[in-house]
């Protein structure tokens, strides 16, 4: 396999976090307490409809970590602090995910953050997912934390271990943010490549993979914790789930391919990272593949 060494500074300067104050979203906004500790600015989109939108400032998201602090419901200081705003910003887009799309490219977005409702089989079909629908467009990083999510502990979520799901794409970013995040939480990674069932299995192909992530991404090589690298093989999604309940994942990291038409991209139920998204029981970050040749 050919390699390549994509160049780029991770880091999480400016956050956005989509909230429409379901359960789910408030979920996100303890991640995104947790992400933002290291003085990120966090902008705060509210959507309470197709075409109603409030944006709040990252001064108004460190008044709502701030009072959180003592136990209080995220949803109701979120929804204190949105009364009196306009019902709608100046955005551009008539879709949830082209609204997002603007205020995250007008604002510089390092990571989207948004609670997704893990919508599945005939109910995704009909409604598609604007979860993955943002995912697939939208060219920063995207944490989704689906229904399955637990809720955090009261002093914030713990990631002490994170799952690096690849197929390898010598173009992919995901194992250098892998790498980084796994720094900034002291956690351990595990690293999987699943195989079709019609492909060769190789003793070697495990050596492989970690030839391949340590091109690709080498301050890898340098975290505390010895990275572990599995390959296995069979559906990629039950794969991933499997492993990710198992090894007691945290966070699991996918690369994202830009489809050529997003709205069908959204409506495959049988897409992996669609699976992986609404079945996972932890939060999900994909990050899209090189912009040189996404």
């Amino acid at each position: 396999m050919k390699t390549l060494e994509p160049t780029v500074a991770v880091s999480f300067k400016n956050i956005l976090l989509a909230t429409d104050l379901s359960p789910a979203s408030e979920r996100a906004l303890q991640f995104a307490q947790a992400f933002a500790r290291e003085h990120a600015a966090v902008h705060t989109l509210h959507v309470s409809g197709a075409d109603n939108y409030q944006l709040l400032c990252p001064e108004a998201f460190a008044t709502t970590f701030n009072m959180t602090r003592d136990n209080r419901s995220a949803n109701k200081v979120l929804s204190g602090l949105l009364e009196g705003l306009p019902s709608e910003v100046p955005v551009h887009g008539s879709h949830v995910w082209e609204v997002i799309a603007d205020v995250a490219a007008r604002n510089e977005i390092d990571l989207l953050i948004l609670g997704t409702h893990g919508r599945k089989g005939l109910q995704k079909l009909l409604f598609g997912s604007v979860a993955e629908e943002v995912f697939r467009f939208v060219t920063c990083p995207v944490l989704t934390v689906g229904s399955d999510v637990a809720t955090p502990d009261p002093d914030g979520p713990a990631i002490r271990q994170i799952l690096l799901a690849t197929d390898c794409n010598p173009n992919s970013l995901a194992p250098s943010y892998a790498g980084w995040l796994c720094r900034r939480f002291a956690a351990g990674l595990v690293a999987v490549y699943v195989m079709e069932k019609d492909q060769p299995q190789r003793e070697e192909c495990t050596f492989h993979l970690e030839n391949q992530l340590l091109a690709m991404a080498p301050e890898i090589r340098d975290l505390k914790r010895r990275p572990e690298f599995i390959v296995e093989f069979g559906d990629p999604a039950a794969k991933i789930l499997n492993l990710a309940v198992e090894r007691d994942a945290n966070l699991i990291v996918l690369g994202a391919h830009a489809p050529r038409d997003v709205r069908t991209a959204s409506h495959l139920p049988w897409a992996t990272a669609s699976k992986v998204i609404s079945g996972a029981a932890c939060p999900v970050l994909t990050v899209r593949d090189h912009p040189l040749t996404a």
